[in-house]
């Protein structure tokens, strides 16, 4: 072989190892196999089971939104993604959860549901999301994931952690004061 040739081998080989070594960094890791040992559950009695080393931000105020309960991946900036459940005070505005993409007639966990997927938000805000609103009991939820990649439900590794929603209310319901 060349001296010119050898060379040329010899740069295309270190681009294509780098290239290699930037895809294996910057590609996002896969989810772990759910852990039911790592179930977080909101002071209100509702519940997710959070992937390891993922974080979780809960919110017990009574805005318009009702309590929530956010659970996100801190190695990514934002919008990161994301596993969330908020309870919804009283009965929804179907007008207004149907502006907002959901459709009737969706399934979770064998009860009626409204779903949404599909994106929201614009440029870097920009997330696929997948929710669901379902009643349990008497209180409504809006269950969601939330990816800032495209992703298919039932080929990712977020089904299992978003049927993993439970809920099992208090005796009774923990003080909460507005704008907490």
């Amino acid at each position: 072989m060349s001296g010119v040739a050898s060379r040329i081998l010899f740069i295309v080989v270190v681009i294509a190892a780098v290239a290699l070594g930037a895809y294996w960094l910057f590609w996002p890791a896969s989810l772990p196999v759910l852990d039911p040992a790592n179930r977080v559950v909101h002071p209100f009695g509702y519940s997710l089971v959070r992937p390891a080393n993922f974080e979780v931000n809960i919110g017990k105020g009574h805005n318009r939104a009702g309590d929530n309960m956010v659970i996100y991946d801190p190695l990514h900036s934002k919008p990161a993604p994301s596993l969330a459940a908020q309870s919804i005070e009283g009965e929804p505005d179907w007008e207004q959860i149907g502006k907002r993409g959901f459709k009737p007639g969706g399934k979770y966990k064998d009860r009626d549901a409204w779903i949404m997927t599909g994106p929201t938000g614009r440029g870097r805000a920009a997330t696929w999301n997948y929710r669901a609103i379902v009643k349990f009991g008497d209180k409504w939820f809006e269950i969601g994931v939330a990816d800032p990649s495209y992703f298919d439900i039932d080929k990712s590794g977020w089904r299992p952690y978003f049927e993993s929603f439970e809920y099992n209310p208090p005796a009774t319901q923990p003080a909460t004061t507005q704008g907490e």
